[in-house]
């Protein structure tokens, strides 16, 4: 590790000065002068260097940003060997390091010492990033469900309702629901699992459930016996029919109790 800068000094005891030079020159001048302060300096400042990156724990890496600290603690140090001569510094700055670049062993030091940094900010940076995509996913799936639930309203039904048609498709689609008995029992059990069912789907529960005894013709109202299959005026069968509508959007077989396709939502015609 290299070190340059500027270093002034000023006489602050010249008798001392005097006594320290002269005993060992026959003259004295400027340069001479120069010449021995600079030989002082040279002599102390490398292992003040050393010892002063070792106290304040400094990484070579990182010197630079502390060049103001380091030149004054090397100041302080100093301070004391200039004084033996009566001199006083005023100034003392580190303007420039020279790093051994290009050296083996510090370049692989300074990769490791770089990398160290550099992953653990990847690190915050991809939890950062994982946070605002568990958040727009989060966003998104809000206002899907409020733009479903507008949609809902607008239409007129809920999420419990379209549960409910749900419900009735499939046991439409049943192979059993021929069956008059089949059918009733299925359609009971719905309305216990969906809960508060739309008002249509209610009346058609409770239709079926009580279309067993009948005293008149279902379609042309002639009295007839309440056990009678066929009407004996009309002849037609006593039996309900339970009607099934298509969808005209998406083709879905829906119970004819429904108002809504409870595949694609399309409001549906009788």
């Amino acid at each position: 590790l290299g070190a340059s800068g500027e270093m002034g000094l000023k006489v602050s005891n010249s008798r001392k000065l005097l006594l320290k030079v002269l005993g060992t020159e026959r003259s004295l001048s400027q340069s001479k002068l120069l010449t021995m302060m600079k030989s002082i300096l040279m002599t102390k400042i490398k292992s003040y260097i050393a010892s002063t990156i070792r106290e304040g724990a400094l990484s070579i890496f990182q010197i630079d940003e502390h060049l103001d600290t380091f030149s004054q603690e090397l100041k302080q140090k100093l301070s004391h060997d200039f004084h033996e001569y009566g001199l006083e510094i005023t100034l003392f700055n580190v303007t420039t390091l020279a790093k051994p670049d290009g050296e083996k062993e510090y370049e692989k030091f300074k990769e490791l010492f770089f990398r160290q940094y550099s992953e653990v900010y990847e690190a915050k940076l991809n939890q950062q990033v994982e946070i605002i995509n568990a958040n727009t996913e989060a966003q998104r799936l809000l206002l899907e469900s409020e733009a479903l639930a507008k949609k809902r309203l607008q239409e007129g039904y809920t999420y419990q309702s379209e549960r409910s048609f749900d419900v009735a498709e499939k046991i439409a689609e049943n192979e059993a629901t021929g069956q008059l008995t089949n059918l009733g029992v299925g359609l009971g059990m719905m309305a216990g699992v969906a809960g508060t069912v739309a008002g249509t789907t209610q009346q058609a529960v409770n239709g079926i459930a009580t279309s067993a005894p009948v005293s008149s013709c279902i379609h042309c109202g002639h009295s007839i016996d309440p056990q009678a299959k066929f009407c004996t005026d009309c002849g037609q069968s006593q039996q309900p029919v339970i009607k099934q509508l298509i969808c005209s959007k998406c083709n879905t077989h829906i119970s004819g109790m429904a108002k809504f396709c409870s595949h694609c939502g399309n409001k549906l015609v009788q």
